[in-house]
């Protein structure tokens, strides 16, 4: 069996960024002497706890091989996370020089946009389908529309972080149709094909073998029944024969 070690990779990149987001968010409630702002941000950092936690719980899902491989290559999703893991930290590492609220703002919305990055999404939905429905998905525009609230209340709304703002939710819309598009996909490709009558499996090379002999990748696939060509031939004959007419 193979183990995914590349996806688990990802999530832990993933859940490397997330962190950063909680102490950055932590820090800034810390740093401000107004109580509402620095509830606020706080509320933000416990948010981000929750999704540590669910990465946390997929990642031990991940290493234990019980969740599919949902990304065709890894390298270009590792290298991309890995620089914005690089970009997020920079933020943190510096945040000495936010010289005020508004600026802490907009590198809170800078750090949103990372958090965007399509990975996250497709994962959640991950989360969603195997970690009994613990997952962000369903919460996470509401955690992007606090932000864009609180800055407004805070009067630190400019034109820039509107049209950020606007652009975040475009983009966390997008991203989350066509994440539910590659869940749908994927439960698809997971489907393991037996057949109704002899049930013998169907293997990648299409070819037909015995249950006992098979021996899927996934933990998490699932069975769905179909006829193999040997029972289609002795159970409906004349579908068969018209089947094999077509053929020729």
């Amino acid at each position: 069996m193979h183990k995914n070690t590349g996806l688990s990779k990802v999530i832990r990149l993933c859940l490397a960024l997330e962190t950063v987001a909680r102490d950055y968010y932590d820090a800034l409630a810390a740093r401000t002497n107004l109580k509402k702002l620095s509830a606020f941000w706080h509320t933000m950092a416990r948010e981000e706890e929750f999704h540590i936690t669910c990465w946390n719980d997929l990642l031990l899902l991940s290493d234990n091989n019980s969740i599919p491989n949902i990304f065709d290559t890894f390298r270009e999703v590792q290298e991309e996370l890995e620089l914005v893991n690089e970009k997020s930290e920079a933020i943190l590492n510096n945040i000495d020089s936010v010289v005020d609220d508004a600026a802490a703002f907009l590198l809170a919305y800078r750090l949103e946009f990372y958090l965007l990055h399509p990975a996250f999404q497709a994962l959640f939905y991950l989360m969603k389908q195997h970690t009994r429905d613990r997952s962000p998905l369903d919460n996470y525009e509401k955690h992007i529309m606090t932000f864009v609230n609180a800055a407004k209340a805070f009067n630190h709304t400019t034109p820039e972080m509107q049209v950020f703002s606007d652009i975040i939710l475009e983009i966390w819309r997008k991203n989350s149709a066509l994440a539910e598009k590659i869940g749908a996909v994927q439960m698809l490709k997971n489907l393991i094909p037996v057949c109704a009558s002899c049930k013998r499996v169907r293997t990648e090379n299409n070819s037909w073998q015995e249950v006992v002999y098979y021996h899927h990748d996934s933990l998490a696939s699932q069975v769905t029944h179909w006829i193999c060509p040997d029972c289609i031939q002795k159970l409906y004959p004349d579908f068969h024969a018209s089947k094999q007419t077509k053929k020729t």
